[in-house]
């Protein structure tokens, strides 16, 4: 389509896209409103920003650990292992959430998110995978995972 009206469904006719989401919305959405919801769609912007925030708090654990560690020793060590623990156990659900609904974006079974952990394990490809992933663009018509 070259013009800029809405893209419509085949089945209903509705006007039917993911939504975009800023910064503070795609961490709400993942991880109050859909933590662990694998129905639906996520946007490219949802899925990106989401990953970034989860880097910058995965930063902010070991940069908070790394300075317990220091000035505690052991102790330090030990508090700064517990919170990376509670940090990856917090995350991990809507991580694999938001990778399934940016799948089902693409029109994909989110099932392929098996295929990604694979490729991490075998051939440390999961980032590849999740690049992938993230810069396909929706699939608006016709997509089996409307809401």
């Amino acid at each position: 389509m070259t013009d800029n009206s809405p893209v419509k469904d085949d089945f209903s006719g509705n006007v039917v896209k993911s939504t975009p989401r800023t910064f503070v919305e795609a961490m709400r959405v993942c991880l109050k409103e859909k933590y662990a919801c694998f129905n639906g769609r996520a946007s490219r912007s949802e899925f990106w920003y989401f990953n970034l925030g989860c880097f910058l708090l995965g930063l902010a654990v070991v940069i908070v650990g790394s300075i317990l560690a220091a000035v505690l020793g052991k102790v330090g060590f030990g508090i700064m292992v517990l919170l990376y623990i509670a940090y990856f156990l917090g995350i991990i659900v809507p991580s694999l959430a938001v990778q399934v609904r940016r799948l089902h974006d693409i029109n994909q079974t989110g099932w392929l998110v098996l295929a990604g952990i694979v490729l991490n394990m075998l051939a440390g490809l999961g980032l590849v995978f999740v690049i992938v992933i993230g810069v396909l663009p929706p699939v608006d018509v016709g997509n089996k995972f409307n809401d």
